[in-house]
């Protein structure tokens, strides 16, 4: 399967796991052009040197939201959910609330749990249940980069049963 995505808010690090994680079962990502099939949005992380501040998001660059069918963001960026929720498009958010579509269960080193909080349509049209993903990694613990290659793998039909390796 082949996936045009816009990527906002993730490191390039990050963004590499992600791909990593996604090539791991037959995905090829390309950023093309408008419409992307979906947008993938986080807030950015700050840099290392940067003491932790509440201006670091309010002077980060200004926001776009790309022309997506989908998109998949992490639901405590109010900035990112309010530019979304005006788009129409689908939005599928992650984190570790009761109200996410993708929510964090359990964590550990180098792996992670995620539930899937309610149906979820895939690009496809193919519906998946509720359920539990158990996730590994030998590359990473970030949970940015768990949920949002979870989210990938669930939308491009690729089935959560067995888990994923990102």
């Amino acid at each position: 399967m082949e996936l045009n995505i816009a990527f906002s808010g993730f490191s390039a690090a990050d963004k590499a796991a992600i791909l990593r994680g996604l090539s791991g079962y037959g995905i090829s990502v390309f950023n093309g052009a408008e419409p992307y099939d979906v947008a993938v949005c986080a807030p950015p992380t700050p840099p290392v040197s940067a003491a932790p501040s509440a201006n670091f998001t309010a002077t980060r660059p200004h926001l776009a939201a790309p022309a997506a069918k989908l998109a998949v963001t992490l639901s405590c960026d109010a900035k990112v959910m309010g530019m979304l929720r005006d788009t129409g498009c689908t939005v599928i958010t992650c984190g570790t609330a009761d109200d996410d579509t993708l929510s964090v269960s359990s964590v550990g080193e180098h792996k992670a749990a995620l539930s899937l909080q309610r149906r979820l349509i895939t690009l496809s049209g193919r519906k998946i249940e509720p359920c539990e993903i158990p996730i590994k990694s030998k590359n990473t613990s970030n949970l940015r980069v768990f949920e949002a290659a979870t989210a990938l793998l669930l939308l491009s039909d690729v089935p959560p049963e067995k888990g994923y390796e990102i």
